[in-house]
């Protein structure tokens, strides 16, 4: 029968390849040493990473010294990467636990990046799995969650699933090693300790049975259905998905030209995600195609299944305008109909008008016809014109027309200007008076176009939008006024 000591080794050569390089996590406890061991043992090349997570001041930097000094007596390349968990925790609202997590894998990464290696490798055990879910049960989690750890998820490989930590250990003694305990181990203060010291240990008195072996073995039952979903997922993003090319996506939000982008814009396009298709999936497969396609747009860190709830129920309600802030420096936006990764800084672009104003007297343009020149190029042009309805170019959007005598009643000058709060329009397509801003977004008018649509108005009662929308006038007052058709003056408007 073949020892531990034997069987470590020999299980590591069966899942990892030794053509490959990789990064150990290894904190100096039994479980990460066991593995450091393992590797070294088994004849794998790999690079030593340890995270100290500026958490237990003294200690931690012995635990630093203590896997250097293992590292040196056998000639394998060490890193220790420092970080502070404490403030991560307080700056991001994070628990303790999380914070320092995120930020361990963070330094792996950037090791294994920084060493070339193919993988980082953690050492993960049996118990790790049967806490982990039910530290996920505990906090609501679906399918995915509840499906635990994986051997290999997102270059991460956890080769130690199958070893239950009294046998890491024996592994440790039978080598010769010593290791080093982690007070914080024992702290109750952290969820997971106390599913540790409490909750497992009550499952096993009072329900029978070793409920680690259970528990590992319920989340690689539950691996096969959430597998299963997730390439459902897969199958369907492209079909909820799309791209915008950068200038147009910028009409959505103002500022994005000059913020850092997702990497999967350097191609000069925006990806988003469709509401309404996205609604029309089962609801089993939403979270799942929703995290698919944040994670590909660009944000790497860990999304809860807050996250998700606040992301999906602004897509269920169709809140445009709506930002909702994701871990680290991205934020999902909703805009009429379509979701996007964003910069988090985009809060900050402010959305104005532009200051730009002329104005016509009514004396002038009876008297003549008028050209006015937009700050973009573009021309204006009116002109009184005398004259039955019939014929009047109004019901285009870059012509326009208006009884005189109704706009000389509302303000003494013709004004061309961008929007400046408090104007209203009564839309020639359209039911009733509205203000402008209602308007915009009944039309579901992008927030940036909104700021550069020009304009024409008699106080604060648009007449025209050039290029997008006619206003209506008051038949009844118009028939009051006495006149013969024939005798009518409108003020008519080109763009061009």
């Amino acid at each position: 029968m073949k020892t531990i000591r034997e069987t470590l080794p020999r299980r590591l050569r069966q899942l990892l390849d030794p053509s490959k390089t990789y990064v150990a996590a290894v904190s100096g406890g039994a479980d990460s040493l066991a593995l450091a061991e393992g590797l070294y043992r088994a004849g794998f090349r790999f690079t030593v990473c340890h995270v100290e997570h500026g958490i237990r001041g003294s200690a931690s930097l012995e635990d630093a010294r203590f896997v250097e000094t293992y590292c040196r007596e056998r000639d394998i390349p060490f890193r220790c990467v420092h970080v502070q968990a404490p403030a991560k925790a307080r700056a991001e609202g994070l628990s303790p636990e999380d914070a320092a997590r995120r930020l361990r894998y963070e330094a792996l990464r950037r090791c294994a990046r920084e060493t070339g290696a193919d993988y980082i490798v953690t050492a993960h055990q049996k118990e790790d799995q049967a806490e982990t879910f039910l530290l996920r049960l505990l906090r609501g989690s679906g399918t995915l969650g509840l499906a635990g750890m994986r051997f290999e998820r997102d270059g991460i490989l956890r080769p130690l699933l199958s070893f239950r930590s009294a046998e890491l250990r024996e592994f440790c003694r039978a080598c010769g090693l010593t290791w080093r305990e982690d007070a914080t181990n024992e702290d109750r203060r952290y969820v997971r300790n106390r599913i540790r010291k409490d909750l497992l240990p009550y499952l096993a008195d009072h329900f029978g049975g070793d409920m680690v072996e259970v528990l590992s073995r319920t989340a690689e039952n539950l691996q096969q259905d959430a597998d299963y979903l997730e390439t459902l997922a897969r199958q369907a993003l492209p079909g909820v998905t799309g791209t915008l090319p950068l200038a147009e996506a910028a009409r959505y939000a103002p500022g994005l030209d000059r913020e850092p982008l997702p990497a999967c814009c350097r191609g000069g396009r925006m990806p988003y995600l469709a509401a309404e298709a996205w609604r029309r999936l089962d609801p089993a497969l939403r979270f799942r195609v929703l995290r698919l396609f944040i994670r590909q747009a660009g944000e790497q860190e860990e999304l809860t299944a807050v996250n998700l709830r606040n992301v999906a129920a602004v897509l269920l309600r169709g809140q445009t305008g709506k930002k909702i802030p994701l871990p680290g420096s991205w934020q999902c936006t909703y805009t009429y109909g379509k979701l996007f990764l964003l910069p988090k800084s985009i809060n900050d672009v402010p959305v104005s008008p532009p200051q730009w104003e002329t104005s016509l007297s009514w004396e002038d343009l009876a008297a003549a016809p008028r050209q006015v020149t937009l700050p973009d190029g573009r021309t204006l042009r009116f002109e009184v014109r005398r004259g039955p309805a019939e014929g009047l170019p109004f019901r285009y959007r870059d012509e326009a027309v208006y009884p005189l005598a109704l706009a000389r009643q509302l303000a003494p000058v013709l004004t061309v200007r961008f929007r400046r709060g408090g104007e209203d329009i009564v839309p020639l397509k359209g039911i009733g008076r509205k203000s402008l801003k209602r308007y915009f977004i009944d039309c579901r008018m992008p927030m940036a176009e909104r700021a550069l649509q020009p304009v024409v108005a008699a106080g604060n009662t648009v007449l025209w939008l050039p290029g997008f929308a006619n206003a209506a006038w008051d038949g009844r007052a118009l028939a009051d006024a006495g006149r013969q058709e024939e005798e009518i003056l409108w003020l008519t408007g080109k763009l061009q």
